[in-house]
């Protein structure tokens, strides 16, 4: 059979670091652990699903989770038992399949140890307990700051669950851990763990143990009350005081059968002591349960409209904030306008004196563009002028250039004509001489 290990210890009692420090050492957490709260600023180290299955379990036998009674002893031959029975190995297999060292943890399970120890051997796992125990007026304290319980109930749900937790884990292996020495050196007291159980940590190392050394850090080290303090305290029964002194008997001498019997003649008190008052209490019980829920209630709704409170106070902080900044941002807007304002008084009168100098520079230059315009007209006139003289000389000059052309014309063609006058002598010559040769030949 392979290990399986389960952590059973009252509320309040230092079992999420027990179970913490364990899986850091090699157990194996849940599927669906529970995260971290304001109570427990490191984890839980339990499953979900397991404590939503646990509180089923108990309301199907009539009680809770702060109930400080036995449980009830008919449930365990019911039908019920075997339907949960069926349902508590599918949780278990769900959360932690086929792992080698599982690490089951809720307190709610130390008041029905016996039917964990039956399912898990059904699953062919060895069962391995560790108990942790701590101060009950610690535990009351806590549960009293956490839930608003009075002390004395606080007690005797450490009592209750305490005493079902040891008696029903006797036959097996088990280490019984006091809180404060777990708190005080974890390494002694996983080895005593260890050595109680017959198993290794497969992950102890120097790695590990720097994990656990920054993870137990002092804000998970509450007070602890000794011996005497508890003893000294009024509220603090009898019973409650010797059985948390036969439970650090126990974590040191594991088989003290003085120790054992003391817890048993207690459980057996405690359980007549149940049996007289426990259906006399059940109504007031029932009725503080309902001021209760009716107290969180308002206690809800007194939370909420602080809080709306607060969100009304912050917004209007805010508000007063943004105006405050507004009025800051409006006064340094009209700074900057006044010193704008004066600084464009300034400038004005600057471009004021500029304007004034430009009109008179204006002034001059229209005088002088004026007297331009005049000498322009002038020249422009005698420009006409010139023009007028060049057309009537461009056309003497065409004139000229015609007369030109018709006297070289002239004179070409007078050339020609005396060119062409010897020519036509020479011709008339030869004319006469043929005529002449022409007649004596032929008479």
């Amino acid at each position: 059979m392979r290990d399986a290990v389960l952590v059973l210890g009252m509320h309040r009692s230092g079992t999420s670091a027990v179970a913490g420090v364990l899986m850091k050492l090699g157990g194996a957490a849940p599927q669906t652990p529970m995260g971290p709260n304001a109570w427990n600023e490191k984890g839980h180290f339990e499953s979900n699903k397991v404590m939503a299955f646990h509180d089923e379990l108990l309301a199907s036998a009539g009680s809770t989770w702060d109930d400080w009674r036995a449980f009830n002893p008919g449930w365990w031959t019911t039908s019920t038992a075997d339907a949960f029975r069926s349902r508590a190995a599918e949780v278990f297999r769900a959360e932690f399949d086929d792992e080698p060292l599982p690490v089951l943890k809720d307190p709610r399970a130390c008041r029905f140890a016996p039917f964990w120890l039956e399912v898990l051997r059904g699953l062919d796992r060895a069962p391995r307990i560790v108990v942790p125990v701590r101060s009950p007026l610690d535990v009351a304290a806590s549960l009293k700051r956490r839930d608003g319980f009075p002390l004395a109930k606080g007690l005797l749900l450490w009592l209750r669950h305490s005493l079902e937790a040891e008696a029903r884990t006797r036959a097996e292996a088990r280490s019984i851990v006091l809180w404060q020495d777990f708190a005080s050196g974890w390494r002694p007291a996983c080895d005593k763990i260890a050595a109680d159980l017959q198993i290794s940590w497969p992950r102890l190392s120097d790695r590990s143990a720097l994990e656990i050394d920054d993870f137990l850090s002092q804000s998970l080290i509450h007070h602890d009350t000794g011996l005497d303090t508890l003893r000294a305290n009024p509220e603090v029964h009898d019973w409650t005081a010797r059985a948390y002194e036969a439970l650090i008997e126990l974590s040191k001498n594991p088989l003290s059968n003085s120790a054992m019997a003391t817890l048993d003649q207690i459980r057996a008190r405690l359980d007549e002591s149940s049996a007289l008052f426990g259906r006399l209490l059940i109504a007031y019980e029932v009725d503080i349960e309902r001021l209760q829920d009716k107290a969180r209630g308002l206690a809800g709704e007194r939370d909420g409209l602080r809080a709306r409170e607060d969100t009304a106070a912050r917004e209007r902080e805010a508000a007063r904030d943004a105006l405050t900044a507004r009025a800051a941002d409006v006064e340094r807007a009209l700074s900057d306008a006044a010193r704008e304002r004066t600084a464009l008084s300034e400038a004005l009168a600057v471009a004021r004196s500029e304007r004034d100098a430009l009109a008179e520079e204006r002034s001059a230059l229209l005088g002088r563009l004026e007297a331009r315009e005049r000498d322009f007209g002038e020249v422009s006139a005698r420009a006409a002028e010139w023009e007028r003289a060049l057309g009537a000389a461009a056309r003497e000059k065409e004139d000229l250039v015609r007369a030109r052309d018709d006297l070289a014309g002239e004179r070409d063609r007078l050339a020609a004509e005396r060119d062409a006058k010897p020519a036509r002598g020479v011709g008339l010559v030869r004319w006469r001489g043929r005529t002449r040769k022409d007649a004596r030949e032929g008479n």
